[in-house]
């Protein structure tokens, strides 16, 4: 599981966030990276062979949820999340 900071606003919310999956027992990453784009922490979470990226935004903030973002998109024909 990869969690990502979408603003600095939100960086220890991410990361209370990450201490609760792990509470779990799921093996959670935080992107420590200086760029906020989408794009890129994507890309860290499936270097880091995350399966799943928890996003935490301004909007995700205000209506006290999270989005939970398949890194690894089905293939083509291939099924699709379960």
């Amino acid at each position: 599981m990869a969690v990502t900071i979408m603003g600095e606003e939100q960086a220890a919310d991410s990361f209370r966030l990450a201490a609760e999956i792990r509470r779990t027992g799921v093996r959670t990453g935080v992107y420590l990276g200086s760029s906020g784009k989408f794009a890129k922490q994507m890309k860290w979470a499936g270097e880091q062979g995350a399966r799943f990226c928890v996003l935490h935004g301004a909007a995700e903030h205000e209506a006290g949820a999270v989005t939970l973002r398949d890194v690894v998109p089905p293939t083509r024909g291939g099924p699709g999340p379960s």
